[in-house]
């Protein structure tokens, strides 16, 4: 007899009379793990969009990629050779493992900066962070899903202070912001002498 865990493409099988401690820090193991595989793709995924728009030719951009990712290096070499945006998205969807939902929408926005799919990227590892503080709420996720949310609370001030300093429009400003959470909002106010006013809503204090 065996106690059987499942963690996306790990199966693992464990004696019935292991500690339950064991068979929880095994699984927290397992999503830590998944989860910075995530990030690797993640910071590929930026540096493939990133690449193609400074110009830089495909041996090159696969050069760049930092392996130890879900996606696959074949993949990969198939996006650094891609020639437009299209093209990128198109190779990355071979990956099992690419989450495209929104991307569409998030490369059309992406005319004159990269921030729409920066954006939707930090979205979806926050969503997942998120979703494993409630799986493991006695690791270290919690901890580590509550720092990045105070980080992107303070890029978020920085960006609306400088913002304001070089006289940008609120809308301009909204849309450079990386906002995610369901009940986050963000308002922003601005007098001549300069005085901000603002107000974040949903971020964990």
């Amino acid at each position: 007899l065996a106690y059987k865990t499942l963690s996306y493409r790990y199966t693992y099988y464990l004696p019935l009379g292991s500690n339950h401690f064991y068979r929880i820090q095994l699984n927290y193991l397992i999503q830590l793990f998944w989860f910075l595989q995530v990030e690797i793709d993640h910071r590929n995924i930026i540096n493939q969009f990133r690449g193609l728009r400074q110009g830089i030719n495909g041996e090159d951009r696969d050069a760049l990629m930092i392996g130890g990712g879900k996606i696959s290096k074949a993949v990969l070499k198939t996006a650094s050779m891609a020639d437009s945006n299209e093209g990128v998205l198109e190779a990355l969807r071979r990956a099992t493992s690419f989450d495209d939902t929104g991307f569409d929408d998030a490369i059309q926005a992406s005319a004159t900066s990269l921030d729409p799919v920066v954006s939707l990227l930090q979205e979806q590892r926050n969503s997942m962070m998120r979703r494993f503080s409630y799986l493991n709420p006695l690791s270290a996720f919690p901890v580590i899903h509550y720092i990045e949310s105070k980080v992107l609370e303070v890029q978020n001030i920085r960006l609306l202070v400088r913002g304001k300093a070089a006289g940008l429009s609120d809308e301009v400003i909204e849309a450079h912001m990386n906002l995610w959470g369901e009940k986050m909002e963000i308002a922003v106010v601005g007098t001549p002498e300069f005085t901000l006013g603002f107000q974040l809503a949903g971020i964990s204090r």
